[in-house]
C-alpha cells in the first residue's frame, strides 16, 4: 500500500508542477511589467519565480510522503544505492511521474 500512496502523491505533484509551470511565463510577464523591469533584469525575475516554486514542490513533495515531480532524483538516488527505494517502487513509481 506505500508504494502506491507514493505513486499517487508523485501524480498529483507532477500534475501540479506541469500546471504551475505551465503559467510561469505569463506570471512572470506580469511581475516585470507591474514592477517595469527592463529586459536584462527580468531573467533575475523568472530565476527567483523557479527558486520559488522548486523550494515549494520540494516541501509540499516532503508533506506528500517524499513524493517527487522529477524522475531524475529517484533514479539517481538509486543507482547511487541511496534512499530507500526498491526496484518495483521505482518501476510503479516512474509512470506516475
Amino acid at each position: 500500500m506505500g508504494v502506491v500512496r507514493l505513486a499517487i502523491g508523485d501524480a498529483v505533484i507532477t500534475f501540479l508542477w506541469v500546471i504551475v509551470a505551465a503559467s510561469l511565463a505569463p506570471l512572470g510577464t506580469i511581475i516585470t511589467s507591474y514592477f517595469q523591469v527592463q529586459p536584462p533584469l527580468d531573467l533575475l525575475v523568472m530565476t527567483a519565480l523557479i527558486f520559488l516554486l522548486v523550494v515549494v514542490f520540494n516541501v509540499v513533495g516532503d508533506l506528500l510522503g517524499d513524493a517527487s515531480f522529477n524522475p531524475t532524483a529517484n533514479a539517481s538516488f538509486y543507482a547511487a544505492g541511496l534512499g530507500n527505494d526498491s526496484l518495483f517502487s521505482m518501476a510503479i513509481r516512474f509512470p506516475a511521474q
